[in-house]
């Protein structure tokens, strides 16, 4: 114990520790044993969605088997989830990985893995410093420098899976809403649809909104009558309706500030279309859409009216493509390529 509590007193030196019973340092890794994870929660969606995906890829690399461990907000928070349960518990096998994305993971994550072996892997930019971590799976728009245990992904890890067989004629619209980095023109934004869904008349079209969606727009989208467009509000769908939407459609358009899911819409195989929203400041996250869109990931609404390109080659969508705009690519999964990595480096020989 005496080890944990100066570790915790060096980086934490203004926390006070409380020290208990003796803890066991153990790590292993066994050839017949699947990769024993351990998964920080906070029981943010965006967060818990970035984990979800992790280990979803590991799975479909090697045997994983997983325990959930809930992490309250504060110091008491990270306090008891290690002290109260993780270290004194004999009911969880000690890990191989400790996995957490949000800020309030880290400190139990760290804690967890120092008192019962294991690497430590976060999915974010920590505001600890980087070098405690085993791995830290960053987003390149957050522009850290490159580093040993550093990797870079385009956007948020999501547990979206590839679809490569035959998909649908159906087409999506996905409807964000005002963020601190977006503004909001409604009428804009219909006009861009009414120029979609009027070239593309022979196409049935599915407009849903977000919980960012001000009220008006979602009234104005029901209102509005389309011959081939149906709008379904987001509190109308149930849990995994949009994901097993994207696995489907043939095409999907989303508004420029709804990232995470431009993100999604890549994973799952779906070409991807760009709707314009007004942006209130050039951040990083913008630029990051706007390197998909350079990179022929992603085309704009400007690029698709002003050449007249369609959006659908379904020859592309059995091969495990997607093709919109005139640019295909091969799988989008940050997930799976990040896994896959982390495998290769510690991994190989079990």
């Amino acid at each position: 114990m005496g080890e944990l509590v100066n570790f915790f007193r060096c980086r934490f030196p203004r926390t006070q520790v409380l020290e208990g019973s003796t803890i066991i340092f153990y790590f292993s890794v066994s050839m017949d044993k699947p990769i024993i994870v351990w998964r920080f929660r906070d029981g943010k969606r965006g967060h818990e969605s970035q984990t979800q995906g992790f280990l979803q890829a590991l799975g479909r690399l090697r045997a994983i088997e997983s325990s959930d461990i809930m992490v309250t907000p504060g110091l008491l928070g990270s306090l008891h989830a290690a002290f109260g349960h993780l270290l004194r518990s004999d009911s969880l096998p000690d890990p191989d990985l400790l996995i957490g994305a949000g800020h309030g993971t880290h400190l139990p994550l760290l804690l967890g893995a120092h008192a019962r072996g294991g690497r430590t892997i976060v999915l974010m930019k920590p505001s600890l410093p980087i070098r405690w971590f085993d791995l830290c799976v960053i987003p390149t728009h957050d522009d850290v420098r490159p580093r040993n245990n550093v990797f870079t992904t385009r956007g948020v890890l999501n547990p979206m899976a590839h679809n490569p067989g035959r998909r649908s004629e159906r087409g999506l619209f996905l409807i964000g809403g005002p963020s601190r980095h977006h503004g909001w023109d409604e009428d804009a934004l219909f006009r861009q649809i009414d120029t979609i869904v009027t070239r593309e008349s022979g196409i049935p079209w599915i407009a849903t909104t977000s919980r960012r969606t001000p009220q008006a727009t979602a009234r104005a989208l029901v209102g509005r009558k389309w011959e081939n467009l149906h709008p379904i509000p987001y509190s109308d769908t149930p849990d995994g309706w949009l994901s097993g939407q994207l696995q489907e459609a043939s095409a999907a358009w989303v508004t420029e500030d709804s990232v995470s899911m431009i993100y999604e819409a890549l994973t799952a195989g779906t070409p991807t279309g760009v709707l314009s929203i007004p942006r209130r400041v050039v951040s990083r996250l913008s630029l990051g859409v706007d390197r998909l869109a350079a990179d022929g990931l992603v085309t704009t609404f400007s690029t698709w009216r002003d050449h007249a390109i369609l959006p659908y080659a379904p020859n592309e969508f059995s091969s495990g493509k997607f093709f919109l705009g005139g640019a295909s690519s091969g799988q989008f999964n940050e997930a799976t390529r990040c896994a896959r990595w982390m495998v290769d480096r510690w991994f190989t020989n079990r």
